[in-house]
């Protein structure tokens, strides 16, 4: 769930929405108190669809317990319902009223609230939830001016809550830092000395936070040596997700220590996820993760991770290389070690290979018919293998442009193998045999389907 909210407040399309709607509503009356909160927001972010009334929300609301999960509930329907009345939705779920209520229901809404004034919130007598509110707001941008203090901004106080004496209080203020796209960790009113003796949930976010901005960090290889060394396996998993979907240089030696010496399998697996997104011409993460890719369920959870991390690199098409083989090696132990089937029809005798999942091999952003290519030329030794290789040297060796065109002309040679689509090929080609290195891999895949086109070209 924490993960879903993560990828929605990026922006990430869900294509099934209505599927994941469904879910997320069931899991509002989970018997997990976290599970409902996070179940909360995630509906927030959905949003109900058309099949679905608020009222469901209001009933959720009035049922619920926990305290900090009712004010997630008011966030939701402050938005979904269009609500600004926070008095009126306490009313109406039959609910005691809070004014920390008040900076939940304006957290995703975009409606008009009336002005609350200054010192709303008063950190010196009011409740830790109200100030868990206070940084919460404020990190979403959505804390009203000088709501805690009639001469401070907001962004002051909150850092003054880095030093908190409750470690829940602090650790959502260096939250709020990391949320606000304008802080830093240069923000924190944290010194940098203090940050060991500072509790485990508050050292977590303080690494994400210096994560924002990686180049800096790599600048402090003290720094994140120290953070990777953290006792704590919950700090450790902060630096992690922070530099998870990262993209990094000059750090591999520091990574590949961390992922060495690191024996929590939550955190080794976003370490993994980091050196799948950080393969491109690095050889030690992109074998890393393929040895443990090869050791994975095929379309397990593992998989998909790396898959998803791995987009956009030569890695990518090496794991559905892959998966290719598995597949095919399975169909050919279902088949008893069949590959082929003769099939007679109206006296022509047509040859059906089974060629295993080849329908997602992409160069850039185009899918490549690698399909008809092995149908059409098997016989002369393309495989889905040959193709793999052949478009792994293109990601590497060649730019966004080039990539396109040659992805474009093996599709136009894929549809219509005649002599003009031949010759056009022929000339990439042998431009990218060039590039890569002699005896390998990609230049036998290369030489061996240039062969087949220049057969054709003439």
């Amino acid at each position: 769930m924490q993960r879903l909210c993560e990828l929605l407040e990026q922006n990430v399309v869900i294509r099934e929405p209505t599927r994941f709607r469904s879910t997320v509503l069931g899991l509002l009356w989970h018997a997990d108190v976290l599970v409902r909160r996070w179940a909360s927001k995630a509906i927030t972010l959905l949003g109900l669809g058309t099949a679905t009334s608020v009222n469901v929300l209001y009933r959720c609301l009035g049922s619920e317990e926990n305290f900090e999960n009712r004010a997630w509930l008011i966030s939701a329907i402050g938005k979904l319902a269009g609500q600004s009345n926070v008095k009126k939705i306490c009313e109406d779920a039959k609910i005691d009223y809070f004014k920390e209520y008040e900076l939940a229901a304006r957290l995703f809404s975009d409606q008009k609230f009336e002005d609350l004034g200054s010192k709303f919130i008063d950190i010196e007598t009011d409740t830790n939830h109200a100030l868990l509110w206070l940084s919460l707001s404020e990190g979403y941008e959505k804390a009203p001016e000088n709501v805690a203090h009639s001469s401070f901004d907001n962004v002051e106080v909150v850092r003054q809550l880095n030093l908190h004496p409750d470690p829940k209080v602090a650790e959502y203020s260096v939250w709020s830092l990391w949320q606000h796209p304008a802080r830093s960790a240069n923000d924190l009113f944290v010194e940098e000395q203090m940050y060991s003796r500072q509790p485990a949930g508050v050292r977590r976010w303080i690494y994400r936070l210096h994560a924002k901005n990686p180049e800096e960090l790599l600048q402090r290889t003290d720094f994140l040596q120290s953070f990777y060394q953290d006792s704590s396996r919950d700090a450790r998993e902060g630096l992690a997700l922070g530099l998870r979907d990262v993209q990094l240089c000059k750090a591999q030696n520091e990574m590949v220590r961390w992922f060495t010496n690191e024996e929590d399998e939550v955190i080794s697996h976003l370490l993994y996820e980091h050196m799948a997104r950080n393969s491109q011409g690095e050889e030690r993460f992109e074998n890393l993760v393929v040895s443990k890719y090869q050791e994975e369920a095929n379309d397990g959870p593992f998989r998909n991770r790396m898959m998803a991390a791995a987009s956009g690199t030569p890695l990518l098409n090496r794991l559905r290389i892959i998966d290719l083989n598995e597949s095919t090696s399975k169909l050919k132990s279902d088949l008893g070690g069949n590959q082929q089937k003769l099939l007679l029809t109206g006296g022509n005798s047509t040859m059906v290979h089974i060629y295993g999942n080849v329908g997602n091999l992409s160069l850039g952003n185009q899918k490549i018919k690698a399909e008809k290519l092995i149908q059409d030329f098997s016989t002369s030794g393309i495989s889905g293998e040959t193709i793999s290789e052949i478009l792994r040297a293109a990601e590497e060796k060649l730019d966004k442009s080039e990539r396109g065109s040659l992805a474009e002309e093996i599709n136009q040679f894929a549809e219509s193998p005649n002599q003009e689509t031949a010759v056009s090929l022929k000339d990439r080609l042998t431009k990218l045999a060039e590039t890569v290195t002699a005896g390998g891999k990609a230049a036998a895949a290369i030489d061996k389907f240039l062969e087949v086109v220049k057969g054709i070209a003439g």
